[in-house]
């Protein structure tokens, strides 16, 4: 299922310091993990990331400000905020991403996150 969001999104725009920004994740960007190898688009204010040590999901602030307060407020693994959006590292934290949109994830994604939410201690 394909989602829209308002607004839209931008590849990227130069900073005040002269480097050049991101506003949303792009192959040869930079993620909390280092320099992005992979770089897919799941939906409007999505994206999976992968770089040769880690990886995990960028959010859109509009995206995250959908998700349900008790993961939107939820200090993630790498400290949260990015340009734009949220970091979400792929070991424990993508399923905060998952639970929230899980229409954007396999079938069988759904039931890992809750698990790794109930050994995280996330859910009451």
């Amino acid at each position: 299922m394909r989602e829209m969001l308002a607004g839209g999104e931008h590849g990227h725009s130069d900073g005040r310091d002269g480097r050049l920004r991101q506003a949303v994740p792009v192959k040869g960007g930079n993620s909390p993990w280092g320099r992005i190898d992979d770089c897919e688009r799941v939906a409007d204010g999505l994206y999976s990331v992968s770089t040769p040590s880690h990886g995990g999901y960028w959010v859109s602030r509009e995206r995250v400000a959908l998700m349900d307060p008790q993961y939107r407020d939820r200090k993630t693994f790498v400290g949260g905020d990015g340009i734009g959006g949220k970091w979400y590292e792929e070991d424990c934290d993508w399923a905060m991403v998952c639970i929230c949109f899980p229409h954007l994830f396999p079938a069988d994604a759904l039931a890992a996150a809750e698990v790794t939410a109930r050994h995280a201690g996330w859910e009451d």
